[in-house]
C-alpha cells in the first residue's frame, strides 16, 4: 500500500520535469516553417535567436512531408471551348491543361464526361485516365446544339473540374433513297424493274406504295433481291393500279448501311407498242431498329413497250455512298436497265473510276473514288453501251 501511494506522488512531478525540458528546448531552438515543393514543410532553428549558453551554438532543420492535395487542381479545357460543330460518330480530340502546385502531374488522374443539355446531366466518357493533356473521343450518335465536355482532375485528395461552352454535335445528312428502275419489252411479254435502296442508316422495316397505268402494264409478281435476302417480303394489291411493298428484318437483325437492289417487281406488258407508264413510289417509309422513322427520298422509274424492231438505249443510273469514317472516300454505284457490252465508264475531273461488276444479274457495278480536301465537289459521269445504243448519267457530289 505504501508503494502505491508513493507512485501517485511521482507522476505529477515527472510531468512537470518533461514540461520544463520542452520549454528550454523551445527557447534554445526557435523554429520557422518554410514551404518546399509538392507538400514538403521545412522547420529551421538557430541558437542565434535563443538565449546564449556559454560555449554552445546549434543549427538544424526538420523536413515534414504533408499529404498531397492541400491545393485544389485547376483545369482549363482548350478544345472544345464552345461554338464548334463536330459530327456524330466522328473522332475528335479533347485537350486540356491541369495545374496543381503540390502534386506531380503524373500523380493526377483524369475523368471525362459529356452533356447534351448544357450541363444539366452528364454521361461518362472515360474515368481514371492518365494526365496526358488530351483524349481522343468517339462522339455519340446524337444531334444537339447544347453539347459540353467536362474534365475532372483528382490529385488523390481533392478534385477540380471545368466544362466547355456549348458546341454542336450534328448527324450528317441522311442519304437514304429509294430508286425504282426502268425496263422495256415487247407487248405480250414481261418486264422486270428493280427496287434499289441506298441507306446511310441501318433499317429494320421498309414500305412503299407503287402506282402504274394498267392500260400499259399489269402486276404479275414480286421477289426479294440481293440485299433484301433474308427479309420478310409482302406485296399487297391496292386496287388495279397500285400495290404496297412491305419488307422487314426478323428478330434482332437489320439491313446494314449500303446500296443495291432489295426487291424486283415483274409486270405483264399489255399496252400497245410505243406506250409507256411511270412506276411511281409514294408514302415510302424506312424504320430504324429502335422504331424511329428515317428520312428517305424516292425516285420513280418507268416501263415502256417497244415498237416493232426497235432497239433501245440502256438507261443508266449513278449514285454514291459516303463512308462516315472517311467521308472523302466514296463508293460509286452504276446500274443499267439493259445488259451492257462491258463495265460502264465513269469519268471525273480527277480521272476515271475503275468499275467492276457487283451484281451481274441486276446489272450493278461498283468503284471507289478518293476526293482530295482541295475539292469542295466533284462531278461523275457514267456511260455504257448495249449493242448499237449507249446511255449516260451524271451526279455531282458535294462535301
Amino acid at each position: 500500500m505504501r508503494v502505491l501511494s508513493r507512485s501517485r506522488q511521482v507522476r505529477p512531478r515527472a510531468l512537470v520535469v518533461l514540461a520544463m525540458v520542452a520549454g528550454m528546448l523551445a527557447l534554445l531552438f526557435p523554429v520557422q516553417a518554410t514551404s518546399g515543393p509538392w507538400g514538403e514543410r521545412t522547420l529551421t532553428g538557430s541558437s542565434a535567436n535563443a538565449t546564449p549558453v556559454p560555449g554552445r551554438t546549434a543549427t538544424g532543420s526538420i523536413s515534414i512531408m504533408k499529404a498531397a492535395g492541400d491545393s485544389l487542381p485547376t483545369v482549363t479545357i482548350t478544345s472544345p471551348t464552345g461554338g464548334e460543330s463536330w459530327e456524330a460518330l466522328s473522332i475528335n480530340t479533347i485537350t486540356y491543361e491541369v495545374a496543381d502546385p503540390d502534386t506531380p502531374p503524373d500523380s493526377i488522374t483524369i475523368a471525362l464526361a459529356y452533356s447534351t443539355d448544357s450541363g444539366g446531366s452528364w454521361t461518362d466518357i472515360a474515368t481514371s485516365q492518365a494526365n496526358t493533356g488530351f483524349y481522343h473521343w468517339t462522339l455519340p450518335d446524337v444531334s444537339t446544339v447544347q453539347a459540353r465536355v467536362r474534365v475532372t482532375a483528382n490529385d488523390g485528395v481533392l478534385e477540380g473540374s471545368a466544362s466547355s461552352g456549348d458546341f454542336e454535335i450534328l448527324r450528317p445528312a441522311s442519304q437514304n433513297s429509294l430508286s425504282v428502275g426502268t425496263a422495256s419489252g415487247s407487248s405480250g411479254g414481261q418486264a422486270t424493274i428493280i427496287l434499289g435502296l441506298l441507306n446511310n442508316d441501318v433499317v429494320k422495316e421498309f414500305q412503299t406504295d407503287i402506282s402504274f397505268n394498267t392500260s400499259v402494264v399489269v402486276f404479275s409478281r414480286g421477289e426479294v433481291a440481293d440485299r433484301g435476302t433474308g427479309m420478310s417480303f409482302t406485296v399487297t394489291t391496292m386496287g388495279d393500279d397500285a400495290l404496297r411493298v412491305s419488307m422487314s428484318c426478323e428478330g434482332a437483325s437489320y439491313l446494314a448501311t449500303g446500296a443495291g437492289s432489295i426487291a424486283s417487281l415483274t409486270f405483264d406488258l399489255v399496252g400497245v407498242p410505243g406506250s409507256q407508264t411511270a412506276i411511281t413510289p409514294a408514302s415510302t417509309m424506312l424504320i430504324a431498329p429502335e422504331g424511329r422513322s428515317l428520312p428517305v427520298t424516292a425516285e420513280a422509274g418507268s416501263i415502256s413497250i417497244h415498237t416493232s424492231g426497235e432497239e433501245t438505249a440502256p438507261t443508266m443510273r449513278i449514285f454514291v455512298l459516303k463512308n462516315p469514317a472517311r467521308v472523302r472516300t466514296i463508293q460509286v454505284f452504276v446500274t443499267s436497265d439493259r445488259t451492257l457490252d462491258a463495265a460502264p465508264t465513269v469519268t471525273t475531273e480527277l480521272g476515271d473510276v475503275v468499275m467492276s461488276a457487283l451484281d451481274a444479274l441486276e446489272r450493278t457495278y461498283l468503284g471507289i473514288l478518293h476526293v482530295p480536301e482541295s475539292n469542295a465537289s466533284t462531278m461523275l459521269t457514267a456511260s455504257g453501251t448495249s449493242g448499237s445504243q449507249s446511255g449516260e448519267a451524271s451526279i455531282t457530289v458535294e462535301f
